[in-house]
Parts: C-alpha cells; sequence; structure tokens
C-alpha cells in the first residue's frame, strides 16, 4: 500500500476510508489536546504575573500532586502502548484480508463485465428478461 499525505491509498488508489476516519479522530484529539494545553499555559502566566506584580500572596495548590498526574499519565501509555502492541498483528491481518477480498471483488466485476458484454451479453439478458415475465 503507499501512503500519500497521510491518506492510505490501495492499489487502484482508493482511499481506505476506516484509516481516514482514524486519522481525523487522531487529530482532532489532538487539536482538543492543544487547546487545553494552550487555556492552562494562559493561566499559569496569568498567575505568575499576578505573582511578580504581588496580586497574589501565594501560588494556587494544585488538584493533583504532579507526581502523580506523571506517575498516571506514565502507566496510562504504557498500557496503551501495550494494547498497541496486541493489536497490530490482528491489523495486519485484517489489511491482507481486505487488500484478498478487493482482488476477489476486482475478479468478480469483471467477470460481470465480461458477461453482460458482447452479443452473448446482449442475448442472456433478453433471455433473462423474457423469464421474469
Amino acid at each position: 500500500m503507499k501512503e500519500d499525505r497521510g491518506v492510505e491509498q490501495d492499489q487502484r488508489g482508493e482511499q481506505d476510508v476506516g484509516v481516514e476516519q482514524g486519522r481525523r479522530a487522531d487529530l482532532e484529539e489532538e487539536t482538543r489536546r492543544v487547546e487545553e494545553l494552550e487555556r492552562v499555559n494562559a493561566e499559569l502566566a496569568a498567575e505568575i504575573r499576578n505573582l511578580t506584580r504581588g496580586r497574589a500572596e501565594r501560588p494556587r495548590s494544585s488538584r493533583v500532586p504532579s507526581t502523580r498526574r506523571v506517575a498516571r499519565l506514565t502507566a496510562e501509555r504504557d498500557a496503551f502502548e501495550a494494547r498497541v502492541e496486541d493489536l497490530e498483528p490482528e491489523l495486519e491481518r485484517y489489511r491482507q484480508n481486505n487488500r484478498q477480498l478487493r482482488e476477489h471483488l476486482d475478479a468478480a466485476n469483471a467477470e460481470v463485465e465480461r458477461l453482460r458484454g458482447g452479443i452473448t451479453g446482449l442475448f442472456r439478458r433478453l433471455r433473462a428478461r423474457a423469464l421474469r415475465r
């Protein structure tokens, strides 16, 4: 398979819709995280300005201590990485199956076109219409 600008394509150049939607969801998730980080960054910058100008006596306390937060996020990341590694062989199996099904579909479509084409195809269609009546 060929990759072009983040959209996976098969041999005929058609986009693999599932991959494209997954990447779009990843992009939306990353955009949401970036917006959240920008918001938190702006809050921290305002707090630092207030502290340096003497408008606040002491920094506000965090909801969760940062060491616990980092440990929790690291554990989540490791769990997700393990899950991705577990699912990778299954994903590859589905990709191979998808390729085989597309090849089978192409062969079936070619056979249908062959049977419908030409004078014999015309007679087949006429005979089928006559039998339906």
